[in-house]
């Protein structure tokens, strides 16, 4: 089974526009011939192809600061087309352009996944999980029913894999090594509630299985070790899942990840572990933090898995 990657590289909130039509075969539809981002049709996939789309659909709770002064986040995007009922349509007529297999979605609100996403991706099934706090907002995963059934689904926080009562041998040791030598970054680590989603799902014409995982990563980037930590753990829980399933399976590692190409994340998703090991913190994190889905991160061989990186906002 193949993957052809859509990287949605888009403005979050368009200025132009026209109010949206609608469809009764294939959803939502904008007709507007100044957006280019909204295609007119569906894109074909090739057969045995496994189209997977990630994209960051931005929250109303982050469109504006709601402490005083009032500060609007985007002000070269004008208000009205901010709004939710502008967006929500073109975004969901945005996904049946592309049509993908599978969809993973960032900074969601519930009422954006209730009242728009679900009844506008009627050929999909999907599965929210919010960020605890006060934002309201986390990440979907959706997935065409006439392809794929579902057979194990699991979201949680990140930092809880590593707590004391982790299920994760390798993480359980990893925080008490970090809380010895470096306790800062590891209260860091556990005030961060990164959410994740994993989904391992069946295609059912082949039986082959998918391990789908979506993060939404923390944006700062004066905490990158901490992100770096956040996509181990989550890389780590979904190659303990692999294990179990005792079978192949490919994985796809989707989400916005808040980091450059220079980044820790970057360097560990696309060559096992961190390249810098300038000081004690990078000497510790070089030997001791590894993708478990890269084989020459360093002398520890792992088995080697197809792995697809998707990443909707590598900057």
């Amino acid at each position: 089974m193949k993957f052809l990657l859509i990287n949605i590289f888009v403005s979050k909130c368009t200025s132009k526009g026209l109010d949206p039509a609608y469809s009764s075969e294939i959803g939502p539809v904008v007709n507007d011939e100044s957006i280019y981002t909204l295609l007119k049709k569906s894109i074909p996939v090739a057969d045995s192809s496994l189209r997977v789309m990630t994209y960051n659909i931005l929250a109303d709770a982050f469109l504006e600061s709601k402490t005083k002064p009032y500060t609007n986040f985007f002000p070269y995007c004008p208000k009205q087309f901010q709004e939710r009922s502008y967006r929500e349509p073109r975004i969901a007529s945005e996904i049946h352009a592309h049509n993908p297999h599978i969809v993973c979605l960032q900074e969601v609100e519930g009422k954006t996944f209730a009242n728009c996403l679900v009844p506008m991706l009627p050929d999909y099934s999907g599965h929210i999980t919010v960020i605890k706090g006060k934002s309201k907002a986390g990440c979907a995963l959706f997935y065409k029913t006439d392809e794929f059934e579902m057979m194990k689904y699991l979201s949680f926080p990140l930092p809880d894999l590593y707590n004391d009562d982790s299920l994760l041998p390798n993480l359980l040791q990893l925080g008490h090594k970090m809380k010895e030598q470096f306790p800062e970054i590891m209260k860091d680590i556990k005030i961060r509630p990164i959410m994740t989603q994993i989904c391992v799902l069946q295609h059912k014409n082949s039986g082959k299985l998918v391990i789908v995982g979506n993060t939404h990563l923390f944006w700062n980037p004066e905490y990158h070790i901490v992100s770096l930590l956040h996509i181990h753990g989550m890389c780590t829980k979904i190659a303990s899942i692999k294990e179990s399933l005792g079978k192949s399976c490919s994985i796809v590692i989707s989400g916005d990840m808040n980091s450059q190409t220079t980044s820790y994340v970057h360097s560990y998703l696309t060559n096992g572990s961190i390249s810098k090991a300038e000081t004690p913190l990078e000497h510790f994190l070089s030997q001791n933090v590894i993708n478990p889905f890269k084989t020459n991160a360093s002398s520890r061989r792992t088995k080697t898995l197809p792995t697809t990186l998707l990443n909707s906002k590598m900057l």
